[in-house]
């Protein structure tokens, strides 16, 4: 057959080209895992040795145990991914890698999520709850507060909220509490409202269940809807409080002022504080991850007009 008529087989072209580039051409030589896992690994014991030199045992076996968390080895996994993409000169994937390892390593330390959020926070750092002027009722955002699988109402890690209002109560400050707050979906009946698990607790904290009041809210705008609702129907309250988280108290402020509720903020269960150095200056973990979250939820917000 003539050479004008023959098709191109450019799969045969492309595995001879394949072959010849990889198994004879002097232009890129073989390459292996093993010699560059295994300075990983000698690379990890030195640092590791350092450690536990500067810090002694107790910061080498935290430092070890922030490895072995998830977020620990998904941060040296992602390193050990770049690195080889670079060598392998997948500049792509290497690029994609590297961003994805240095948003996590920021998002995730554990120094700069308590910066940003004492930040939010700062507005309310020197409100001393006990000082505060006497109030006809004090509206206890939902948010604090959790059921536990036999029914029975605990606080959760924003509980701080339901322990300031009841501090509030008897201190004299808070005459009546409202608590609000309603999920949308229920997984079950015995799966209590945030409304409803805050009462008990109250009453557990004794503050008399005739001071307590509840109100519906799935979220901070029908929370504030439902206060400016309540405020209407009763004309005679002349001051109120809202509780809530530090950190949330911005936005709520924000859709109090546009609803129309005028109200004294009452500030609780702070995340910012004193940095405890340690591992996560570096290595990140979950709480920084999700004291994070809280700042992105609360700039989002405020960049939607919430």
């Amino acid at each position: 057959m003539a050479w004008w008529k023959r098709r191109k087989n450019w799969d045969e072209q492309v595995d001879e080209k394949y072959g010849d580039y990889y198994n004879d051409g002097p232009s890129r030589p073989k390459r292996t895992f093993i010699p560059h896992l295994i300075g990983f690994g000698l690379t990890t014991a030195i640092f590791l040795a350092v450690v536990g030199l500067i810090g002694g045992r107790t910061l080498l076996e935290k430092t070890l145990t922030s490895l072995m968390m998830p977020c620990g080895m998904l941060w040296f996994g992602l390193l050990i991914l770049v690195y080889f993409a670079f060598l392998h000169r997948h500049r792509g994937a290497a690029l994609i890698g590297l961003a994805c390892w240095l948003l996590l390593t920021v998002a995730g330390n554990g120094y700069i999520s308590k910066v940003l959020v004492q930040n939010l926070e700062a507005g309310y750092l020197n409100i001393d709850i006990e000082e505060l002027e006497p109030m006809d009722t004090v509206f206890l955002l939902g948010g604090g507060t959790a059921t536990r699988l036999d029914g029975s109402s605990q606080v959760n890690h924003s509980g701080d909220r339901l322990v300031t209002a009841a501090r509030l109560y008897h201190a004299g400050v808070a005459r009546n509490i409202v608590c609000t707050g309603t999920q949308t979906l229920r997984s079950n009946e015995d799966d209590l409202h945030p409304y409803e698990e805050a009462k008990n607790l109250l009453i557990d904290l004794d503050v008399p269940e005739h001071r307590i009041s509840l109100m519906r809210g799935a979220n901070t705008k029908q929370e504030m809807e439902n206060i400016k609702a309540w405020l209407d129907a009763n004309p005679d309250v002349e001051r109120i409080g809202i509780v809530s988280s530090a950190w949330h108290l911005p936005r709520v402020m924000r859709l109090a002022h546009t609803t129309g509720v005028e109200a004294e903020p009452v500030p609780a269960n702070f995340e910012g504080g004193h940095f405890h150095p340690g591992p996560h200056i570096l290595i990140p973990s979950a709480p920084a991850l999700d004291r994070t979250r809280l700042i992105l939820k609360e700039t989002l917000a405020r960049l939607v007009g919430r």
